[in-house]
Formats: structure tokens, C-alpha cells, sequence
């Protein structure tokens, strides 16, 4: 993907599918992006989703496919995203998710990374799907999230008030316009 959003909301809503899940960018802590990726590694998080400078330098063995879902906007990343399958001799599927608005981006951006392919119209449950991922797996159902501690006051809280500095409130000063 290309931003912490996406990647975090794809995350969510393939775990709640019934897919898990770990995301990985930039504003996770290291003891986050660790975690996210000892379950991927491990095979707890079936699925990583990751934003493209968060998964530089990420060294992951026996990736088989690569979807791209948010197709990047220069060659160079797509190249690299695609490359997760191929490190150490090994090889694998990529697979790129466009939509009608983006196919003449996408096919520069092919011309640009030097890759000729013919582009296939599907759905989740055509035969080139199916041969790729295999049969739809049965639902696998989240682990619970841990429930927010109550708030004091019936979750209302009164507004803070703003303590004055020590030269007292300033007022702005007007702006010449000459």
C-alpha cells in the first residue's frame, strides 16, 4: 500500500474477514513491527500488509505472492515490492488489482519496469483466481480486542481549562496590509 491508513485499515478488514492479519509502516514502534512480523513469519498472520518504505530492508523468507492493491506510482517500488518473491533463487505470483480508472497509469508503469503482460478481468472466485490461491479457505473468526477501561463520570468529562502563562493572556496583534 501506499500510506499507514490503507494499510492499516486493509489489515482490519481482512482480519475481520476471517483473514488474519498484521500491518507494517512507519508509525509502528519497533516492538510493533517486530511483533507484526514474527506473526507473519510464523504463519499466525497469514497476510502482511505493508507500505512501501516501511518494507524496505524487511527480509521475509518463502514469499509466494505479492498483491498489489494500491498499485505505487513509480516503477522502481513496483519492482521492489514484486521482488519479495523472488529472493534467494526462490519464485512466486504477483498480482496487481487495478482499477478501470488506473489501466493507462498502470500500463506505463509496466513499460516503465520493462514487464510485458496481458491484463486479465476477474473476479474472486474466476479459475486463474482459484489457481492462484487455491480454494477460499473456511472463515477463521478474530481474536476478541480487549475492551476499553470505563471512563469516570459516565465517559463524560468536563473541558480543561487553560492555565494563563506567565504574562497572562496575549491577544493577537493585527496584521498591516500595505
Amino acid at each position: 500500500m501506499r500510506t499507514k491508513h490503507q494499510a492499516r485499515k486493509l489489515a482490519r478488514q481482512l482480519t475481520e474477514a476471517g483473514v488474519p492479519s498484521v500491518d507494517l509502516h512507519g508509525n509502528l514502534s519497533q516492538p510493533a513491527r517486530d511483533r507484526n512480523l514474527a506473526a507473519f513469519s510464523a504463519g499466525t498472520a497469514r497476510v502482511l500488509v505493508a507500505t512501501d518504505i516501511a518494507a524496505r530492508g524487511v527480509h521475509v523468507d518463502d514469499i509466494e505472492l505479492v498483491v498489489h492493491v494500491d498499485p505505487p506510482a513509480e516503477h522502481k517500488a513496483y519492482l521492489h515490492r514484486s521482488g519479495r518473491t523472488a529472493r534467494a533463487g526462490n519464485v512466486g505470483d504477483v498480482v496487481t488489482v487495478v482499477l478501470p480508472e488506473q489501466r493507462r497509469d498502470h500500463a506505463a508503469l509496466m513499460r516503465r519496469a520493462g514487464i510485458n503482460v496481458r491484463p486479465q478481468q476477474v473476479t474472486a472466485h474466476d479459475e486463474p483466481v482459484t489457481k492462484l490461491v487455491g480454494e477460499v479457505a473456511a472463515y477463521q473468526a478474530p481474536a476478541p480486542t480487549p475492551k476499553a477501561a470505563p471512563q469516570a463520570h459516565n465517559g463524560y468529562s468536563a473541558p480543561r481549562r487553560r492555565q494563563p502563562s506567565s504574562g497572562g493572556h496575549r491577544r493577537p496583534r493585527p496584521v498591516n496590509s500595505r
